[in-house]
């Protein structure tokens, strides 16, 4: 966080496969958002919350996720550039 605030510029990765005729994935470039406080993090939390603990009444995502917020900045990944690869579909078997 405290590199991203010093300069904004961000890239993430995701990878998947464990052979090369399994591997995809996304690399994402861009600008970096750091969401601290008020409303629009707890509604990032909220969004998180019922996305991983399913089933809860909104009470219950509310409370959870104000106690989360609280202890943490979400990134927002504003893409400049988006590179993906699936070597699934070269043909090659595996």
């Amino acid at each position: 966080i405290a590199n991203l605030r010093r300069d904004p510029r961000i890239a993430v990765l995701c990878e998947a496969g464990t052979e090369y005729s399994q591997l995809r994935g996304v690399s994402i470039q861009g600008q970096a958002e750091l969401v601290e406080q008020g409303e629009p993090l707890q509604a990032l939390m909220r969004v998180l919350v019922d996305h991983h603990f399913p089933g809860q009444s909104a009470e219950q995502v509310a409370a959870t996720a104000a106690g989360m917020a609280a202890k943490r900045i979400v990134v927002v990944v504003h893409a400049d550039k988006t590179i993906s690869w699936d070597h699934r579909k070269l043909g090659g078997g595996g």
